[in-house]
């Protein structure tokens, strides 16, 4: 299962999801369940903002059939991006990933219910770094919208805090995102004054 946070402001008709500002990502592995427990936990706490929640099922064949669920909390305007920021503080983590740990414990409180043999979330620490970054291009792409051949790499290095962080361009119209890659998650952020006007 992979959980999406995607910040969208409300400004100068900027409110598709692909217009995000930031989106948290977070692998998670297989969390038994099926998908209503987070659907449901999601609408609670987030029933007084203007959110959409969807969740997109996939299914993937490389030797083995795998299905894999991607589920995205949409937060739409300026209004609801503030009330994920203080999220943290009611749930008494203060970050700019209250929601991701939220739903990193809670998908870990299942895991550790269910069955011993689930897949473990990625430890992307063990990627090669060129291979992450071409990993994380196709991820930017499918949350951009925007054509694989656009989006160029334009630096990739590796941290003492992180895993891995990256720069893309698109070759269109300029518009640049960073991409921060810890342990099991990603952070796609675009880049203050590179709209880039589609």
């Amino acid at each position: 299962m992979v959980f999406t946070e995607l910040d969208v402001p409300n400004e100068a008709g900027r409110m598709s999801r692909q217009d995000f500002d930031v989106a948290r990502r977070v692998y998670l592995g297989s969390v038994p369940g099926g998908t209503d427990w987070i659907h449901d936990e999601l609408t609670q706490a987030f029933v007084s903002v203007p959110r959409e929640i969807t969740i997109e099922r996939r299914t993937i064949s490389s030797g083995a059939a795998d299905e894999l669920v991607v589920v995205a909390l949409i937060l739409l305007g300026a209004g609801a991006v503030e009330f994920a920021r203080a999220f943290g503080r009611r749930t008494g983590e203060e970050s700019a990933n209250a929601v991701i740990d939220w739903v990193r414990a809670k998908a870990q409180a299942r895991r550790d219910e269910g069955p011993r043999r689930l897949d473990p979330p990625p430890d992307f620490r063990t990627y090669d770094a060129r291979d992450l970054a071409a990993g994380m291009q196709r991820e930017l792409v499918g949350l951009t919208g925007r054509p694989t051949d656009s989006l160029q790499l334009v630096n990739v290095e590796r941290t003492q805090t992180t895993t891995m962080v990256a720069v893309y361009r698109d070759a269109e119209d300029g518009a640049e995102w960073e991409v921060t890659v810890e342990r099991d998650s990603a952070t796609f952020k675009r880049l203050p004054g590179r709209d880039g006007a589609r």
